[in-house]
């Protein structure tokens, strides 16, 4: 697992891929909700997976079974909207046929 998104030198959510990138990238992203003394993950939980592919159509089941997640304020709807971000991003590098013309 890796660091999606920090802030503070605090990850805020972390990441972990499928090794195969190929043509997509399958992801689990995990929201950290409490840090060691070193600003170390010690517990985190379930936030989003999915798969984003080579074109650019992008796959998301968000938090629990259900779908559902809990929005404390806009503050973590722009958490959210950077994560997506973050995802994106990792995508476009790593994809190793990622399709600019075709994703946009």
């Amino acid at each position: 697992m890796e660091t999606l998104l920090e802030e503070n030198g605090y990850p805020l959510y972390l990441i972990d891929c499928e090794d195969n990138k190929e043509f997509d990238l399958t992801f689990f992203v995990y929201q950290v909700n409490e840090w060691d003394m070193k600003n170390k993950p010690i517990k985190y939980d379930k936030y989003l997976s999915g798969h984003i592919r080579w074109d650019g159509i992008c796959h998301f089941y968000f938090g629990d079974a259900e779908g559902y997640i809990y929005f404390l304020g806009k503050n973590f709807i722009e958490d959210h909207k950077k994560v997506i971000d973050a995802l994106w991003n990792k995508s476009e590098k790593e994809i190793v046929n990622f399709d600019k013309k075709c994703a946009y």
